[in-house]
């Protein structure tokens, strides 16, 4: 579209989740997680390749949005709901990722939002 401007707050909450996302894969990769975390075991042997790969699909959602596609969105909330599932079934406190997750999604939702002729929801397609 022309004309498209990104609000400032819109911005830099997509650059965090970027960032965040990023972090998490280098963690997930680039971690002794034996050594962080104790020998996880073999039940355990699946979750980690699968929040990297849940952390590369937040990047391209992410990017989407910079690219103002509503699918991104859409992308990132279903995401969201799979780490709650897959931490829950790995034993994980539901509520404490149930509540970073839906505050992340309730902030830009927000971000998403504000502004007048800079909202970003309506400049989705």
């Amino acid at each position: 579209m022309a004309g498209e401007r990104r609000h400032g707050c819109l911005t830099i909450w997509l650059l965090i989740l970027l960032l965040w996302n990023l972090t998490l894969i280098l963690t997930y990769t680039g971690c002794n997680m034996i050594q962080w975390f104790g020998d996880i075991g073999e039940p355990f042997g699946w979750y980690f390749p699968l929040m990297i790969a849940l952390s590369v699909i937040s990047i391209i959602c992410v990017f989407a949005l910079f690219g103002w596609k509503k699918w991104g969105f859409w992308g990132l909330l279903a995401v969201s709901v799979v780490k709650i599932i897959l931490e829950i079934q790995a034993g994980g406190s539901g509520f404490a990722v149930l509540s970073g997750v839906a505050l992340s999604m309730l902030i830009l939702y927000g971000v998403l939002n504000i502004g007048r002729e800079n909202k970003g929801w309506p400049q989705l397609r």
